[in-house]
């Protein structure tokens, strides 16, 4: 009872939260996830952990994903972006793929461990006044 508290009180404040940086985006949602599989296990993030992320699109030419410090992010040219669907191959072949309808965001990371995440998330609103006051 007491944890489903603590996480409406997280998402509240998530979803109301203006975004530090004061670039007018075209697209810039907030993201409250969870966290659903992970490979290679670490010993500081586990599976059923809740991160705060950010979905990012300005101009279609820079897209980026962040979900708890960890990001992949383009500037246009090996990424897709429809209504439904965000996908971005980054410089190094990081991969990252969201299903905006369902809030399914698969991360894979280029790195000698290939690590592998999935995330369940909510996907808020588009903040259209990225202004710090």
């Amino acid at each position: 009872m007491i944890k489903k508290y603590i996480i409406a009180a997280f998402l509240v404040s998530s979803f109301s939260a203006i975004g530090a940086d004061n670039l007018k985006y075209d697209e810039k949602k907030r993201l409250v996830c969870e966290l659903t599989y992970l490979s290679p296990e670490f010993s500081d993030l586990f599976v059923g952990d809740m991160r705060s992320g950010w979905l990012r699109v300005k101009d279609d030419y820079y897209q980026s994903v962040e979900v708890g410090g960890w990001a992949i992010y383009d500037y246009g040219d090996r990424s897709l972006n429809s209504n439904s669907t965000l996908y971005i191959n980054d410089i190094v072949g990081s991969i990252v793929k969201v299903n905006k309808k369902t809030g399914g965001i698969k991360m894979q990371f280029k790195s000698d461990d290939n690590i592998r995440m999935h995330w369940s998330c909510m996907i808020g609103r588009h903040l259209k006044n990225n202004k710090e006051n």
